[in-house]
């Protein structure tokens, strides 16, 4: 189904009593490689869904998915799921677009061959092997195309293709109080980063870095350095809060007369160059806003759906996908100085942490932090011992409300760039 009949049958429903309708195509084709021992195992699928959006009078409004060459089954599914909603409600008229959705489409996936992949995977999977104490686990390649088609009654068609690449693996470190787990994950828009990231050297770095021999920290108040990927996981898991309904509602730990540290200032681009969820347009064909989400420590910006927009005469910001509202491409801005100069100032221990593989212990309501991790112990700018399995617990608005420093390390992990932090207001503990 091309753009042009889905915008022809986005027109062609007002006979069966609907007032307004939207329609989205979405197309998939991927490639997925799987590393069994000295194996790789290749599989390839494609697969499209269709999804209409009907409005009817009374303020009632039905969705339904599925498959495009069963429209009309997919149509009355959606009229008898029609219920009432949200009056404001109802397709999006044609915007100012800007260009949108740059640096997302890499034309080289037609001619990467089943040896390209295989040969990313061997070569981390060699990389462990050829590390001191290292085992190494399962290692996994994905990529994919995907072709987004959008078009409404009210005359908008958009269409956006774009690509992504994910390769990711795993390795069983031995060390004295037990073996633990690493995982190491690269994605992009391009085939190029997942091909020359070293993904199985990570491994094998961070292995050293956890196994570093010499004494740990006492249980208690800890300062804490988060690296530029534990900070990026720790904003992640906070993205999803900042939306206008759940602030609303009080059940974001952050409220509008809060204060966190003036120097935390977080932007969500969903424009931003070759970001990992860089778009066009959402689900309901608006281009994302770039929005602040904290300026100067405070909560600033909001991701706000379609019907919330009109209600308050404002621009919806463009970030319902897959059904849900939330973050696109988050930055942190940096500091100006390194972590290594900075931390050559303080006095005292530090607790480096490398990796939140599982922020599920951040509480969204209430901002509570309970997170089991390994880690660094620094004196100074001085590895001097390392600690596994400990927990590190504390409530963010202490532990973000009064940072001991922003540096300028900077680095993109997933959708977002953030610098590391060195932070206080956390409590060590050896229990699991």
């Amino acid at each position: 189904m091309e753009l042009t009949e889905l915008t022809n049958r986005a027109s062609d429903l007002r006979p069966r009593g609907v007032l307004g309708a939207e329609l989205r195509l979405t197309l998939i084709e991927e490639h997925t490689a799987v590393l069994e021992r000295d194996e790789v195992v290749h599989s390839t699928g494609a697969s499209q869904a269709l999804t209409v959006q009907v409005w009817l009078d009374g303020d009632r409004s039905g969705t339904a998915t599925g498959a495009p060459d069963a429209y009309d089954a997919v149509v009355e599914r959606a009229l008898a799921n029609a219920e009432s909603g949200p009056p404001q409600d109802g397709p999006v008229q044609r915007q100012d677009r800007e260009i949108g959705g740059l640096g997302i489409f890499d034309p080289r996936r037609a001619n990467i061959s089943e040896t390209h992949r295989a040969d990313v995977l061997k070569s981390a999977r060699q990389s462990v092997l050829a590390a001191d104490e290292l085992e190494p686990g399962s290692f996994s390649y994905r990529d994919e195309q995907v072709t987004r088609r959008f078009a409404s009654s009210r005359g908008v068609a958009l269409q956006e293709t774009g690509t992504r690449f994910v390769v990711q693996g795993s390795a069983t470190a031995t060390a004295p109080d037990g073996d633990f787990v690493l995982n190491e994950r690269i994605a992009s828009r391009r085939f190029s980063s997942v091909a020359t990231l070293p993904l199985g050297e990570f491994l094998a770095r961070r292995a050293r870095v956890v196994r570093q021999p010499g004494e740990g920290l006492p249980e208690g108040p800890v300062r804490v350095v988060l690296t530029p990927r534990a900070t990026a996981q720790l904003f992640t898991h906070l993205g999803p809060g900042f939306t206008a309904a759940r602030i609303a509602e009080g059940a974001f730990f952050l409220t509008p007369g809060q204060a966190l540290d003036p120097r935390l200032h977080l932007v969500d681009d969903g424009l931003l160059a070759g970001g990992l969820t860089t778009r066009a347009f959402d689900d309901r064909g608006v281009s994302p806003v770039a929005l602040t989400l904290l300026r100067d420590g405070r909560l600033d910006g909001r991701f706000v759906t379609v019907a919330e927009a009109r209600t308050h005469s404002v621009r919806p910001s463009g970030h319902l996908m897959n059904g849900e509202l939330g973050p696109s491409n988050l930055v942190l801005k940096s500091g100006t100085r390194s972590v290594n100069a900075l931390l050559a100032e303080l006095q005292g221990p530090s607790f480096r942490v490398d990796d939140l593989p599982d922020c599920s212990g951040v509480d969204l309501a209430t901002g509570e932090a309970s997170l089991v991790v390994h880690g660094e112990v620094m004196e100074a700018n001085k590895a001097v011992g390392s600690m596994r399995h400990v927990r590190i617990a504390g409530q963010l608005t202490e532990v973000l409300g009064k940072l001991v420093e922003v540096c300028n390390d900077t680095d993109r992990w997933g959708a977002m760039d953030a610098p590391a932090l060195i932070t206080q207001g956390w409590t060590l503990s050896t229990a699991r």
